[in-house]
């Protein structure tokens, strides 16, 4: 992408900032509304966490040039501008989540499809339920991530790996490889 590309998709996303904000707010709080009634229902489901971001512009940029498009196609091709993670605390509850998320009536996710990611290189390992979200400047692609607790561990100690980000890993989640075993809390 060159940088009238950058600046282009920049616009975008700065155009539709406050109701992709919004967007953000809604789908969090739907989210967290499932997990409260799946709790009240049954008693054993658990939920630890619900939180949610929209997409950096740099990391929309990143998609399109892995999908050989531009920016005129940004709010088709990115099929995840809004973002939400619920951590519950077993596989059975993350499946319990994403069952009944598929099945909503009332959902403000249209168009959903869920399917169980596996990077075997990374180890990463979630539920991912995708499609489509209104904002009041369209539809934008959403995507709501459902791990469970061990996941959510091993998706923070992995995260700068797969996405090679600058930013340093805790300290709490610093790994070494050292013949073929992760150790934590080393170096």
């Amino acid at each position: 992408m060159n940088e009238s590309d950058r600046d282009d998709v920049l616009r975008q996303f700065s155009g539709r900032q406050k109701s992709l904000e919004v967007a953000l707010a809604s789908l969090k709080a739907y989210v967290e509304s499932e997990c409260t009634q799946l709790s009240a229902e049954d008693r054993d489901f658990q939920w630890r966490l619900v939180e949610g971001r929209v997409k950096h512009p740099d990391s929309a940029m990143g998609t399109l040039k892995k999908a050989e498009s531009g920016p005129d196609e940004l709010w088709d091709v990115v099929d995840d501008v809004i973002g939400v993670r619920a951590v519950v605390v077993s596989k059975q509850m993350a499946e319990k989540l994403r069952d009944r998320l598929d099945r909503a009536d009332a959902s403000p996710i249209k168009n959903r499809n869920s399917k169980t990611m596996f990077n075997e290189e990374r180890g990463y390992r979630a539920i991912h339920v995708k499609g489509k979200l209104n904002t009041h400047d369209g539809e934008v692609g959403c995507e709501v991530q459902i791990r469970t607790e061990l996941e959510d561990y091993w998706g923070v100690v992995t995260h700068s790996d797969l996405y090679q980000s600058p930013v340093a890993k805790p300290s709490f989640a610093r790994s070494t490889r050292r013949g073929g075993v992760i150790k934590y809390g080393v170096g």
